[in-house]
C-alpha cells in the first residue's frame, strides 16, 4: 500500500525494533505472513530489507529498543507540533448530520471538542469520527493512510469523500462531521483496533514481544506475537491486563 513512496517506507521501517536490532548485528528468522500461520524461530541470513525474528532472546520488561523508538517518536511529535503552532488558525464551520453548525478553529478544534460542546456523555462515548471537508486548508504534514488489514488497498482520499478521523485530531477546515460511538460498526472496529494496539504495547513493554499480526475482529481483537521459546501463560495474562488497564 506504500508502493512508490520510498520515503514513507523508510520512516516506518526505522520505527521497527527488528530494524533497530539489525543495525546492531542482530539476526534471526523470517517472519511468516501466510494467512493462518504463526511466527516460528529459525536460522539463516537475513535478506536485505526483510524482517527477521529470532537470534538471542531475553524476555524482559522495558527493553532498550522501546526507549529508542519512543525517542524518535518524541522528536517527530515535537517537530510536527512546532510546525502546526506556526500555522494560521482561521475560524471554521463544522456541520453535524442534523444540519446544526458548530464554530471551531482550524488546527485546534477536535471532534471531541465538538462532542463535549454538545454533551459530556457524548464526549465520553465517542470512539472515532468521520469527516468530509468542503474547504480543507493546506497543512504541514504528509498523511500516510493505513489500512486495517495489511492486505487492504487504500485508495487516495479525495476532498469530497468521507475520512475516518481520530476524535482527538484537530480539524483542518470547514467540514461535515459524524461522531461515531461503539454501537456504530465503524466505531466498534476502531475501538477493537485501538484495543489491539494497547495489547501489543503491553506485550512489548512487559515481555519484549515481537508483534506480528493483530487486526480487529468482528467481536474483539488479538495480537499474534513472537516470544522466543516461551509460551503465553496465565501469569503473563494477569500482567498484560494490569498494564492495559493503566494505558491511556
Amino acid at each position: 500500500m506504500f508502493e512508490g513512496n520510498a520515503a514513507a517506507l523508510q520512516r516506518l521501517a526505522e520505527l521497527n525494533p527488528l530494524c533497530m536490532e539489525a543495525e546492531e548485528g542482530g539476526g534471526g528468522t523470517e517472519r511468516t505472513t501466510a494467512a493462518g500461520k504463526r511466527t516460528t524461530a529459525g536460522g539463516g541470513k537475513s535478506v536485505q530489507g526483510a524482517e527477521r525474528l529470532g537470534g538471542e532472546w531475553a524476555m524482559e520488561a522495558n527493553p532498550a529498543w522501546i526507549a529508542k523508538r519512543l525517542e524518535r517518536l518524541d522528536r517527530i511529535k515535537a517537530k510536527n507540533a512546532a510546525a502546526i503552532a506556526a500555522l494560521e488558525k482561521p475560524a471554521i464551520t463544522v456541520t453535524l448530520p442534523d444540519g446544526k453548525q458548530m464554530p471551531g478553529v482550524a488546527w485546534e478544534t477536535t471532534p471531541l471538542d465538538i462532542a463535549g460542546a454538545l454533551s459530556k456523555g457524548l464526549m465520553q462515548a465517542v470512539c472515532v469520527s468521520s469527516v468530509r471537508y468542503s474547504n480543507r486548508l493546506k497543512g504541514v504534514t504528509e498523511i500516510i493512510e493505513m489500512a486495517t488489514s495489511p492486505d487492504d488497498d487504500v485508495p487516495a482520499v479525495e476532498e469530497s469523500q468521507w475520512e475516518t478521523w481520530d476524535a482527538s485530531r484537530p480539524l483542518e477546515g470547514d467540514c461535515e462531521l459524524q461522531l461515531l460511538k461503539f454501537d456504530d460498526p465503524r466505531g466498534k472496529e476502531v475501538f477493537w483496533h485501538s484495543t489491539a494496539h494497547m495489547l501489543g504495547q503491553a506485550l512489548e513493554s512487559e515481555f519484549s514481544a515481537r508483534l506480528t499480526h493483530g487486526p480487529p475482529l468482528e467481536n474483539g481483537f488479538f495480537y499474534d506475537s513472537y516470544l522466543g521459546g516461551n509460551s503465553y501463560s496465565e501469569s503473563m495474562k494477569a500482567t498484560v491486563e494490569k498494564k492495559v488497564a493503566h494505558t491511556h
